[in-house]
């Protein structure tokens, strides 16, 4: 009896697990085209849904690009919803969903139709926990500087997605909105739930100094943070490498072509960055291309160049000099004409990594287990034969198992009310009619401290410094328009916390 009991509560348990594990990324929208008889030219699904690949052609509707653009969403039963080529957004049905055309317009999106959109790992479906019928694209534009002679991305844009109108098919209720501009690398855009399991962070590095922009997508709007300077970089000219965070929320990776590999500290209760680090990647000067991945298990890194592999250990007390090569390029051409060295990699629901082709290719490679140490990763060449050709790219996922950090103070962005002692500052009333009193509860304030208040479309509307040593601070803000704020507390310029608050 007891022996049946547990049988019966282990069911239940693995049972919870696969309804609570992320299905986001359950379907892979491969190839380029839309022929209505099966072809190598054509396009096919790659399906995870029963733990195992599964290669499903698929015929008709639009032709979308899916090239080194590309990002997908399925649903929590992982069902195909939409997915993303840099042009237009797709449904389940292969077909552009309602007002979903024309994103990322501009001189590029007018070139290169009837190509592959020429910027990778900058597009990703998010939602807000509990809303699940809203779902936000956030994409990034390329743009050519012909004064500079170089390319970079000037916006970073929110598409949202009505997921039930048209019976399911969705619908673009708003698109191409602006939620920064600037002077971005357009490879490198990372996204990390914050600590309180709900919202985003999302991340982009600047073009021209060692900057980052940081964002977070809460359940009212795009919340915009300080940029934060930190590290060093190069211009790179080839818009190779991405920014990537670890599956546990813990690492910020940033690659390229010269700069090679940067790791640091990410803290998603505050978004602060800290501890950089740059390493040398083995012969990586005479490559075209490098991109990287976290194993599921977030203690290796994957970098990839065009012929070579390396795994290096986030564990060993000399990262540098941890790595392991767990791959070469065989030398393979395809057809006579079809490279198939390294380009892109990505995890994979059946817990194997994926490696695509640095030219149009049929072939996928794959390392079997990700998270083991060196060769024990089992990598293997032409793992998957497509029956059409991939496009060089694969898609762009964001992680949504990362749940609730355990233990962090750091959950006061969904509290209306703050009067957790745990908290550095108790901040009241709220709802107020124009006051503001901001209270010191014990925190060690020696240092500069200073208040912003921000609206809702992420603009700073009352700054002031605070004066050290003070336990209280009283303001009359009867000045703002009536509507939510974003309360955010600065130490020494770093972000301690940030609250709601209302103004009646």
């Amino acid at each position: 009896m007891i022996s049946k009991i547990f049988q019966l509560v282990f069911y239940i348990a693995i049972f919870q697990l696969s309804i609570n594990a992320q299905r986001q990324n359950m379907n892979w929208v491969i190839g380029y085209n839309n022929i209505s008889e099966p072809s190598i030219y054509g396009r096919v699904l790659l399906n995870f849904t029963q733990d195992t690949l599964s290669i499903i052609p698929t015929q008709g509707g639009h032709r979308f690009y899916m090239g080194f653009e590309n990002a997908s969403y399925s649903n929590k039963f992982g069902n195909l919803l939409f997915y993303f080529d840099g042009f237009n957004l797709g449904n389940k049905e292969h077909k552009i969903i309602d007002n979903g055309d024309t994103l990322n317009p501009g001189t590029y999106w007018d070139d290169y139709q009837g190509a592959f959109y020429p910027i990778a790992n900058a597009s990703c479906f998010l939602t807000i926990e509990g809303n699940q019928d809203l779902i936000y694209l956030i994409h990034k534009r390329k743009i050519w500087d012909s004064n500079l002679n170089l390319f970079y991305s000037d916006k970073l844009y929110y598409t949202l997605i009505a997921t039930k109108e048209n019976g399911g098919l969705g619908k673009v209720l708003t698109k191409n909105q602006v939620i920064l501009e600037g002077n971005f690398v357009p490879s490198q855009m990372a996204v990390c739930k914050h600590a309180n399991g709900k919202f985003w962070w999302i991340i982009n590095h600047d073009y021209w100094n060692s900057i980052y922009y940081k964002v977070l997508l809460t359940d009212t709007g795009f919340v915009k943070f300080t940029p934060q300077a930190i590290g060093v970089s190069l211009i790179d000219r080839t818009d190779n490498g991405n920014l990537i965070i670890s599956y546990d929320g813990k690492k910020l990776v940033r690659t390229s072509l010269k700069d090679h590999l940067q790791i640091m500290d990410f803290d998603r209760c505050t978004g602060e960055i800290s501890n950089f680090n740059q390493y040398s990647i083995p012969d990586l000067d005479s490559f075209r291309t490098i991109n990287s991945c976290f194993s599921p298990n977030s203690k290796y890194l994957y970098v990839i160049s065009t012929t070579n592999i390396y795994q290096y250990d986030l564990e060993s007390n000399d990262i540098e000099h941890s790595f392991i090569q767990v791959a070469k390029w065989d030398g393979f051409i395809y057809d006579k004409y079809f490279s198939t060295a390294y380009y892109d990699i990505q995890n994979a629901p059946d817990n194997k990594m994926y490696v695509s082709c640095i030219s149009g290719n049929i072939y996928l490679h794959a390392i079997n287990k990700p998270n083991e140490r060196g060769l024990d990763c089992d990598f293997q060449h032409r793992a998957i034969e497509l029956p059409v050709y991939n496009g060089i790219g694969l898609p762009n996922f964001a992680n949504f198992d990362l749940g609730v950090e355990q233990g962090s103070i750091c959950d006061s962005l969904t509290a209306t009310n703050d009067f957790n002692s745990k908290l550095p500052f108790k901040i009241y009333p709220n709802p107020s009619d124009g006051i503001l009193q901001i209270v010191n509860q014990n925190f060690n304030n020696n240092k500069s401290l200073e208040v912003h208040l921000i609206d809702i479309s992420g603009n700073i509307v009352f700054k002031k410094s605070l004066l050290q040593y003070k336990k209280q601070w009283n303001f009359e803000l009867n000045f703002l328009n009536r509507g939510l704020y974003f309360v955010q507390l600065y130490r020494d310029h770093k972000l301690v916390q940030s609250t709601k608050w209302v103004l009646n």
